[in-house]
């Protein structure tokens, strides 16, 4: 089946890139100015409990221990298992 699409030429995906980026800058700098001041640490350690209960589950002991790391980072409690 042909491709319906067409693939932008080098300069433009190039133009595209360097587009996405721009916006995932702004849209970084907007989350940050948005949780400046706030204590948004217990509720991303919390986000990070949720996340290494799925690995824990999973058997992904690699990525357990680097979410552990970031729970440490962040004055958090590694649960025991």
């Amino acid at each position: 089946m042909p491709r319906k699409n067409k693939a932008p030429a080098p300069a433009e995906a190039v133009e595209q890139k360097a587009d996405a980026t721009e916006d995932q800058k702004r849209a970084a700098d907007k989350r940050a100015a948005a949780l400046k001041g706030r204590d948004n640490d217990a509720e991303y350690i919390g986000a990070l409990l949720v996340e290494r209960r799925g690995y824990v589950t999973r058997g992904l002991d690699d990525r357990v221990a680097q979410v552990d790391e970031q729970i440490r980072l962040r004055g958090g409690e590694v649960p025991k298992d």
